[in-house]
This record gives C-alpha cells, sequence and structure tokens, in this order.
C-alpha cells in the first residue's frame, strides 16, 4: 500500500499535486498538509522561500530611521541618520526617527552660542 506523505512545514500542497510548492516571499506555512501559504501578519516578513514562520521586522535604534518601513517581502531597513553631528556655529534642529531623516544643520545666529551639536 503507497501512503502519500504529508505536505511539509514551509510548503502547500494542491489537491493532487505530486510536489510540495514551497511558501513564497511574504508568505508562511507553520503546519503541515496545508492547501495555502498564509501571508505574514503586520510587523513581520519573509524574504525567502519555503518559510515556516515569519520573522519580527528589526526596529530602527537611535541614530537610526526606518528609509524601507516594514512589509512582508523586505521587512524594516534602518539607514544611519544625516547631520548627526552639525559644524562648529551650527545647531542641529528636526528629528531622525521612524520615517524620519529629517535632521538639518543650520547657522547659528549672531550671539547665540552654539557650540555644533
Amino acid at each position: 500500500v503507497d501512503e502519500c506523505p504529508e505536505c511539509p512545514k514551509g510548503s502547500s500542497c494542491s489537491m493532487g499535486a505530486t510536489q510540495p510548492v514551497p511558501c513564497g516571499p511574504g508568505t508562511e506555512q507553520p503546519a503541515t498538509g496545508k492547501d495555502k501559504c498564509v501571508g505574514c501578519a503586520e510587523g513581520k516578513f519573509a524574504n525567502g522561500s519555503g518559510t515556516v514562520a515569519c520573522q519580527p521586522c528589526v526596529q530602527c535604534v537611535e541614530g537610526t530611521y526606518e528609509a524601507v518601513e516594514c512589509n512582508p517581502v523586505l521587512g524594516a531597513i534602518c539607514s544611519t541618520c544625516t547631520n548627526l553631528d552639525c559644524g562648529e556655529g551650527q545647531h542641529r534642529q528636526g528629528s531622525c526617527s521612524g520615517t524620519n531623516n529629517g535632521y538639518t544643520c543650520t547657522a547659528c545666529l549672531p550671539h547665540e552660542y552654539c557650540p555644533g551639536a
């Protein structure tokens, strides 16, 4: 008696399929024996194929911003903020967090104390 193997995790097996199909990027299948893969939940991603469990997107640390917002295929990509250090006679304005790389260096007004920070 021939027994059909159960469809493996990270794959889908439609009725009558001869081979499992690996889950595509942005999808997962944590269980065996399933006929379709499911999309990654918000805040998670899978950038390869055959994913059993989507991974959480990284949180950008101080001094970086989210250059690519978290999405199911790429995750989040953090980049270093520009203008972290302003030159002498300038001060920093704006912010750098989330998806904002908004630091700008602005010249100090006459008679302002402005060490360049």
